[in-house]
């Protein structure tokens, strides 16, 4: 057993420290040969050295071997760092399937490239998880002076990597391209989107004080746009009318989620926040527009979260991150699970291709990780009929049930009239 272990867990350090180089050079080679095709060039031997580190990387990620002493039958196991199998599962094998995609994705295969950018954006959205993980450990055994220039580095070319894909996909060849118009070009872009959200809220903003954000973030494929809102109470049925009306517009903006979270008169931040998908602004504004009263029936409503240090960085003033409630059943992640469901679904019903297929397995594993993970921390936290509900709505939807907007809506619901009736 100890065949496939490393011996020390500087060992396992120094593998981990490598392939995470070996993304980056990847990361950049990758911007290099969109350069060249923007330029209107031929990519030379840019295509191999390409080809080679996707193999290399491809090699070393599959021969891992395990961290000292994880799997011995016989011995007492070591402590593993927890969280490495997500971060494998999101961040690693996000990247490899990207790099498989890439050759689809210089070619402009529509499939290919959408592929490929919500694999490089579930990357993206987990470097910094990836990063911290690191960190950790790094501290523990001498390697800060290797792990903080590494970290830097990666963000930088993961970032570049983005913007560089995002500008090859609505640009043409020019031969007066220019590879520094790239980012005045990308922040433009990130610009103009935030713009039509902030232009959408403008009623509510004169009647509200608003603070839009500087950044949006992400979460796996997702996009989230939060705003903060002064003495805001979430929980007033007629402010929630007013601000779901108020919000219909964001259902022409490009993002997924509206996270809401409110501010008191000295600026301390509430810990819940209501987060509003975009799916079901959607749905309101076609029912408005129908004047149809059986759709309202249909519609996904907003649910509580826990405000998070990544909401609050997307905003050029500081906040405090505040404390949550653990005796709140919106302090758990009900809705957390809802949305990995909900993914789950909708994942199952698109990638339907034949060269879906290894992406797919690897979306849906990651999922049901997570969800694996949420269920043991609510385990004891909800009362035993609950959960036992909730395992069973996990059970269908990997079975095959469709967790659609209706059983979206049933399942927060049902757990909101929970924290009424506590």
């Amino acid at each position: 057993m100890s065949n496939y272990e490393f011996d020390t867990v500087t060992e396992w350090l120094e593998y981990w420290f490598d392939v995470r180089k070996h993304i980056c050079l990847l990361a950049d080679k990758c911007c290099a040969c969109i350069y060249k095709l923007l330029g209107g060039k031929p990519l030379g031997s840019l295509a191999g050295e390409v080809d080679q580190l996707r193999e290399e990387f491809a090699l070393i990620t599959t021969g891992e071997k395990r961290y000292p002493k994880e799997d011995r039958p016989f011995e007492e196991k070591a402590t593993v760092p927890e969280m490495l199998g997500k971060i494998k599962s999101k961040f690693f094998q996000s990247i490899q399937n990207f790099t498989n995609q890439f050759a689809g994705f210089l070619v402009k295969d529509e499939q290919k490239q959408r592929l490929a950018m919500v694999n490089l954006t579930t990357a993206k959205s987990t470097l910094s998880t990836m990063q911290n993980y690191f960190t950790e450990i790094a501290i523990d055994f001498g390697f800060q002076e290797m792990q903080l220039p590494l970290c830097v580095m990666e963000t930088q070319n993961i970032e570049r990597l983005i913007m560089c894909c995002s500008y090859y996909q609505t640009h043409s060849p020019n031969k007066y391209f220019n590879k520094y118009q790239i980012k005045d070009w990308y922040d433009g872009h990130c610009r103009d989107e935030r713009k039509i959200a902030e232009n959408g809220l403008s009623e509510l903003d004169s009647k509200y004080s608003i603070h839009f954000p500087d950044q949006i973030y992400t979460i796996d494929m997702l996009s989230y746009y939060p705003i903060i809102v002064d003495n805001l109470d979430v929980a007033s049925e007629s402010n929630l009318t007013e601000w779901l009306l108020g919000c219909i517009t964001f259902a022409d903006t490009s993002f997924d989620y509206l996270v809401i979270l409110s501010a008191n008169e000295v600026g301390k931040i509430h810990p819940t926040a209501l987060q509003i998908p975009r799916r079901m602004l959607v749905d309101l504004k076609k029912a408005i527009e129908s004047d149809d009263n059986s759709l309202f029936d249909k519609l996904t409503p907003p649910y509580p979260v826990d405000v998070t240090r990544q909401m609050l960085s997307c905003f050029i003033k500081k906040y405090d991150l505040p404390e949550a409630d653990d005796t709140n059943l919106d302090a758990l992640p009900i809705g957390d699970v809802a949305e990995e469901l909900w993914v789950y679904s909708k994942s199952v019903e698109l990638l339907t291709e034949p060269e879906d297929d290894s992406y797919l397995a690897s979306e849906i594993q990651g999922i049901r990780t997570n969800i694996d993970g949420m269920l043991c921390l609510l385990k004891d936290k909800l009362l035993p009929n609950d959960f036992d509900w909730l395992v069973n709505i996990c059970n269908d939807v990997f079975l095959g049930k469709r967790f659609d907007d209706a059983l979206f809506n049933d399942t927060i619901e049902r757990f909101a009239q929970r924290n009424v009736e506590k």
